[in-house]
């Protein structure tokens, strides 16, 4: 009896193990011949838009659309991140 409840505690536990991450495979070239190597597949692509909300302070801090670009702050003007930092009138 302890046997089985031993042994359907671990199937358990390997079942949830294997559920959380697909199996991915690849063919590896070695001197003794081809292996197949397994390792857990990476994550889909997924936009970040679907979980979060993006809230600058102060408002209007951020260079155009989508509001991820920020901008750099200075003395004389909001400086883009795509501008370039050459200027030496600063």
């Amino acid at each position: 009896m302890l046997l089985q409840v031993v042994f359907l505690l671990l199937l358990h536990c390997l079942a949830s193990t294997l559920g959380q991450y697909e199996l991915c495979k690849s063919l590896v070239s070695t001197d003794e011949g081809s292996v197949w190597e397994q390792y857990a597949c990476q994550p889909k692509p997924a936009s970040m838009k679907d979980y979060m909300r993006i809230k600058v302070d102060p408002p209007g801090i951020t260079c155009g659309n989508p509001p991820e670009r920020f901008c750099t702050l200075t003395e004389r003007k909001p400086l883009s991140s795509s501008e370039s930092l050459s200027d030496d009138s600063y």
